[in-house]
C-alpha cells in the first residue's frame, strides 16, 4: 500500500478550526470527509511552521474580540496536542537557515506567479520530503490545499475525495 505524506495548506487549517470569518458548512464538510479518508488510509499529516504562522495571522486578524479570544484560545491547545504527540497531525520541523535561503533565492519566480513566501516554504517542504523518504519507498507526497496555483506545485495529487 502506498503511504501518502500531506502537508496541511492554512486555507484547509482554517476550516479544520472552524475559525470565524471561515464557516463554510460545505467546505467543512468536504474537508471532514477527506481528513476521515487521509486518517483511515493511514496518511501521515503536517502542519508546516507557514501554516501555523499564516494561521494565527489569521486569528489575530478576527474582528470580534471574543472571537477573537476563543480562536486563539483553541489554536493553541491544538498546535500543542499537536507538539505532545495528541494531534493527527505533526508539527513539521521549523525552516532551517540554508532552507530559507533556497526559497529566498527563487521566491521572484513564484511571486510573478502570486504564491507567497509561505507558499514556496510549502513548496519546498514537500518537494525535500518527496526526495528524502517517500520518493524511496514509492511513496507520495502532496500539499492539500484550496489554492489552485499551489496545488500545481504539489509533488503528488492527493487522493479523492481531498482534490
Amino acid at each position: 500500500m502506498t503511504r501518502t505524506h500531506v502537508l496541511i495548506d492554512t486555507s484547509i487549517f482554517l476550516y479544520i478550526l472552524r475559525v470565524p470569518g471561515y464557516e463554510n458548512p460545505t467546505q467543512e464538510a468536504s474537508i471532514a470527509r477527506c481528513m476521515t479518508h487521509l486518517l483511515e488510509s493511514g496518511a501521515v499529516l503536517y502542519l508546516p511552521l507557514t501554516t501555523i504562522l499564516e494561521t494565527g495571522n489569521h486569528i489575530g486578524h478576527i474582528p470580534d474580540g471574543k472571537k477573537r479570544r476563543w480562536a486563539a484560545q483553541d489554536f493553541v491547545h491544538r498546535i500543542q496536542e499537536a507538539l505532545d504527540g495528541k494531534a493527527p497531525w505533526h508539527v513539521a520541523p521549523f525552516v532551517k537557515e540554508e532552507a530559507l535561503k533556497a526559497c529566498l533565492a527563487d521566491f521572484e519566480s513564484y511571486a510573478i506567479q502570486k504564491l507567497g513566501l509561505g507558499d514556496v516554504l510549502l513548496i519546498k517542504d514537500a518537494a525535500k520530503r518527496l526526495s528524502e523518504f517517500a520518493q524511496a519507498r514509492g511513496e507520495n507526497v502532496c500539499i492539500w490545499t484550496l489554492d489552485a496555483t499551489l496545488r500545481a506545485h504539489s509533488p503528488s495529487r492527493c487522493p479523492p475525495p481531498c482534490r
